[in-house]
């Protein structure tokens, strides 16, 4: 997750990885509010395990 979480760094110009991983929970935090379980489900399917933990983790 950590070269995930720098990608973010970079694009949003964040000045922190803590920042990043952060930025990284909030969508994902989102994303559950958002979507149905099931439709989180197969998004995390699709997800590299690393993510797939942080996906479904992330509190809404």
């Amino acid at each position: 997750m950590a070269s995930f979480a720098g990608r973010i760094q970079g694009e949003l110009a964040l000045g922190t990885p803590a920042q990043a991983e952060r930025a990284m929970q909030g969508v994902f935090a989102v994303l559950k509010e958002a979507v149905s379980p099931g439709q989180l489900q197969d998004v995390a399917r699709e997800l590299r395990p690393d993510l797939r933990e942080a996906a479904c983790s992330s509190s809404a």
